[in-house]
């Protein structure tokens, strides 16, 4: 391969993206007081938008997992872990989000 054949295949590998963004979650992750309906989303490369894989059972996305179509209704502690595919690119990194719901408090007795 001569140099400009190099210089093409270089520029077209650094503008062609290889892995699908990570998911984000919205709210973010984190301590709520009360129950939270958490959107998902990845961003959209010059290929589409990505399909968003999650499970809520500690287990990583594969084909037949959820597909995220809406918010997801998180009411009591959930650990939600999503991953964005599209066809022809690798899977994005793994997004673990864990989710605290606040408790009432005691009441002495």
């Amino acid at each position: 391969m001569n140099a400009a054949a190099n210089a093409l295949r270089d520029a077209r590998a650094a503008l062609i993206p290889v892995e699908v963004s990570e998911v984000a979650a919205d709210p973010a992750a984190g301590t709520y007081s009360a129950a939270q309906s958490v959107h998902l989303s990845a961003g959209a490369g010059t290929t589409g938008a990505p399909e968003v894989l999650y499970t809520v059972d500690g287990s990583t996305p594969q084909a037949l997992s959820r597909q995220y179509s809406g918010p997801i209704d998180v009411v009591a502690d959930t650990t939600i872990t999503a991953r964005a595919f599209h066809v022809g690119l690798k899977p994005g990194p793994l997004s673990v989000l864990r989710y605290v719901i606040g408790q009432q408090p005691s009441r002495a007795r």
